[in-house]
C-alpha cells in the first residue's frame, strides 16, 4: 500500500465542522484552541455556530481548516497510518508540508495567519471572487477568455473536465453569460477573493517577507507542490514554491497524475469536506479515495487503510 494524503483548502469551510471531533479527540480540541489563541478570537465558537459568511472570510476559514486538517492526519498518524506523499490543494499545501515536518506546528500556524490576513487585506479592497467551469472545451475557453485580459486568470487547474477561473466579480459576470452561451456551466465558489491571479501581488511579496522567517527542513515524505505539480523533497524547494504560491495556479489535475505516475495507490483527503475525492475521481477515477470530514469517515478510512496494509503485508 502506497498511501497519498491529500489537504483541502479554503472552499472546504462549514459550519459545525469537526465539531464531532472536537468532543472526540483532546488532542483535536487542543489544536483548535491554539489556533484560536494565535488569532485572538473564539475560532471554535465560528467553526461551530457561524455566521457561516464570516466563517468563508479567507482571514478566519484558512487556520481552521489548517488547524483541523491537521489534527486529524495527527490522529491518522497515532493509529500508525503515515503516508508515502503528501499533498494539499492551495492552502492545503501548507497543512500537507507541516505534517510532513517540514516546519512545526506553531510555524506553520502562524504564516497561515499572516497569509489569510494578507489576501483578507485585498479582498476589502476589491470585489473579486473565483468561479468553477466545466461542460467547456479548454481550446474553447481560452478563445473566449482572450476578451477578458488582466481581468481573468485559469486559477486552478482541478480536472480535465473543471477549471476554476478567479478574477473580478463583475468580469466574471460577464464571462458566465459566454460560457453558457458556448454549452458550459459555471458557479461561483464560496471563496471571497481572487485567488492565484497578480491581483494577489501585493499580498504575495508581503508573505514571502514573513516566510524569510521561517526555518523550514527537508520533508519526511514527498511533496507535490501544487503549482508545479513535481516531487519537492527539500526546504529550499518549498520556500521556492512558496514565494509565489499566492499568484500561481495550482495544477491540481497534474498533481493527481504525478501522484499515479509515482505510485499512490490509494489516496486519503483529510479535513473537512469531500472536495478532493471528488476531484480525484474526476482526474484517476480507478484510484480509491477515502475521506475523513467526520469522526465516521475517520474510523471507516482507519479500518480500510489498516485492513489494506494488512494484505499488502
Amino acid at each position: 500500500m502506497r498511501p497519498a494524503f491529500l489537504f483541502p483548502g479554503q472552499g472546504a469551510q462549514i459550519t459545525g465542522m469537526g465539531e464531532d471531533f472536537r468532543a472526540a479527540f483532546p488532542s483535536v480540541r487542543l489544536r483548535l484552541e491554539q489556533a484560536g489563541s494565535s488569532l485572538g478570537n473564539d475560532l471554535g465558537s465560528l467553526m461551530r455556530k457561524g455566521p457561516p459568511r464570516l466563517l468563508a472570510e479567507t482571514r478566519y476559514a484558512q487556520p481552521a481548516i489548517f488547524a483541523l486538517s491537521y489534527a486529524i492526519a495527527e490522529l491518522f498518524e497515532a493509529r500508525g497510518l503515515c503516508p508515502d506523499f503528501v499533498a494539499g490543494h492551495s492552502l492545503g499545501e501548507f497543512s500537507a508540508a507541516c505534517f510532513a515536518k517540514a516546519l512545526s506546528f506553531d510555524a506553520a500556524l502562524a504564516l497561515v495567519i499572516e497569509r489569510g490576513r494578507l489576501m483578507h487585506e485585498v479582498n476589502v479592497t476589491l470585489d473579486g471572487c473565483m468561479m468553477a467551469v466545466s461542460g467547456i472545451d479548454h481550446a474553447e475557453l481560452a478563445i473566449i477568455l482572450d476578451g477578458f485580459k488582466n481581468e481573468i486568470w485559469l486559477a486552478n487547474h482541478n480536472a480535465p473536465t473543471q477549471v476554476v477561473l478567479s478574477g473580478l466579480r463583475c468580469s466574471l459576470q460577464r464571462v458566465a453569460s459566454s460560457i453558457a452561451e458556448s454549452g458550459g456551466r459555471s458557479i461561483i465558489l464560496d471563496v471571497a477573493g481572487p485567488y492565484h491571479t497578480p491581483l494577489m501581488g501585493k499580498a504575495a511579496e508581503a508573505f514571502s517577507r514573513s516566510l524569510d522567517a521561517v526555518t523550514l527542513f527537508d520533508p519526511a515524505w514527498p511533496l507535490i507542490a501544487n503549482a508545479s505539480a513535481e516531487a519537492v523533497m527539500t526546504a529550499a524547494l518549498i520556500r521556492a514554491q512558496w514565494s509565489t504560491h499566492m499568484v500561481s495556479a495550482v495544477n491540481w489535475s497534474g498533481t493527481i497524475q504525478t501522484l499515479y505516475t509515482l505510485g499512490a495507490n490509494i489516496l486519503l483527503e483529510v479535513g473537512p469536506g469531500r472536495i478532493l475525492k471528488g476531484l480525484a475521481q474526476r482526474n484517476q477515477p480507478a484510484l480509491p479515495c477515502l475521506s475523513s470530514g467526520t469522526v465516521r469517515e475517520f474510523d471507516a478510512s482507519c479500518r480500510s487503510l489498516e485492513k489494506t496494509l494488512c494484505a499488502s503485508s
